[in-house]
């Protein structure tokens, strides 16, 4: 929570806060259904993760956007029928574990949220009491003082001298509590050879000046993410953008690996390392799902790599977003760097390449 940023301890305000969270979700047609039933997965699997951390907060979240995504925003898409049986039958055993521990999370969370606010009424009670007792201390020192000045200017006159009395100083009343916070990371690792690793791998497409993209892949532990694999699948490029296909193969390799999306990777061959307008809305589809999800830019031609995530606006605005292919968007500061990532040298990137 940022230094000075005030927090509501309404119960009622907190829980709709998580339920707001759980909603930032939007389908993009371009994106074929198995991708989501594949996010899916890895949204259970990330809040079974916080559930077992006892992070009821954000298990809550991810347990309702699963419950949004699949019941509300997916039957939308335009492919949906194309489905598959096993692909249903697992997202509604999946429902049925989010919607039954959403349930089981509310109250507690309630419970939580109505300690915590009653802790918060007393301390305001305490507060309260003792900027009246400050008060009235300082008003019984003022009377005093006055009662001295008036003294003494009774004297003064008598002698022909005449005194101004000062006025009694005020204490400004307490600021009340309005806004609320619930936003927060988990800590991601990504090994330090990551960008030099992908770079050596997708040479060949740099040096036709050709855009490659790869996904992050790695694994929950306690209390962070840590990315272990770069899957570059099949794929045609131009010199601002990729595209994918045969997305089925991640998926054997992320199961058979039982590897999570924790965000995607991909070469500017001849621009700086910044999110264009296609990447901010790869990257909406992408932290939408899992906040933590990050995109890396790597632009061997400045020597620049980024590490990047949608702002709080940005996402909000991609998400609204309808407009296909390049173009321009205006306003707020739409991605920044991300603060919730770390470089380490014990480990190297595992490199799967599909094409």
């Amino acid at each position: 929570m940022a230094s000075g940023e005030e927090v509501s301890y309404d119960p009622n305000e907190r829980i709709g806060a998580l339920s707001e969270a759980a909603a930032r979700v939007e389908i993009d047609a371009s994106i074929i259904p198995s991708r989501y039933f594949r996010s899916g997965q890895e949204i259970i699997r990330m809040a079974r993760v916080y559930l077992e951390e006892k992070d009821y907060e954000t298990a809550y979240i991810l347990y309702m956007k699963y419950n949004i995504l699949f019941v509300d925003k997916l039957p939308t898409h335009p492919d949906y029928k194309s489905t598959s049986k096993e692909e249903l039958m697992l997202s509604r055993k999946n429902l049925k574990e989010a919607i039954q521990v959403a349930e089981t999370l509310k109250p507690i969370l309630r419970k939580k949220y109505e300690h915590e606010q009653q802790v918060w009424l007393e301390k305001q009670k305490i507060d309260n009491e003792r900027r009246e007792r400050e008060r009235a201390a300082l008003s019984e020192k003022q009377k005093q003082e006055e009662d001295r000045k008036r003294l003494e200017a009774e004297e003064n006159l008598r002698k022909h001298r005449a005194m101004q009395q000062q006025q009694p100083a005020t204490v400004a009343p307490p600021s009340v509590l309005k806004s609320t916070s619930i936003s927060r990371l988990r800590p991601m690792l990504l090994p330090e050879d990551l960008c030099s690793r992908f770079l050596q791998t997708v040479e060949a497409q740099t040096r036709r000046n050709m855009e490659t993209c790869g996904i992050l892949c790695g694994i929950p532990e306690q209390g962070r993410v840590r990315v272990t694999h770069v899957l570059i699948p099949k794929q045609s490029g131009s010199a601002d953008a990729c595209s994918t296909t045969q997305e089925e193969e991640l998926f054997a390799v992320m199961d058979k690996q039982e590897l999570i999306t924790l965000g995607w990777i991909h070469t500017h061959p001849s621009q700086r390392a910044f999110l264009t307008s296609i990447d901010l809305h790869m990257q909406a589809s992408y932290q939408a799902l899992l906040p933590e999800a990050v995109a890396v830019v790597v632009a061997p031609k400045y020597g620049e790599s980024g590490f990047f995530r949608l702002s709080e606006a940005g996402l909000d605005s991609i998400l609204r977003c309808r407009q296909a292919d390049a173009h321009s968007h205006d306003g707020e500061v739409l991605f920044t760097h991300c603060q919730h990532i770390g470089l380490t040298t014990d480990y190297g990137v595992n490199i799967v390449d599909l094409r």
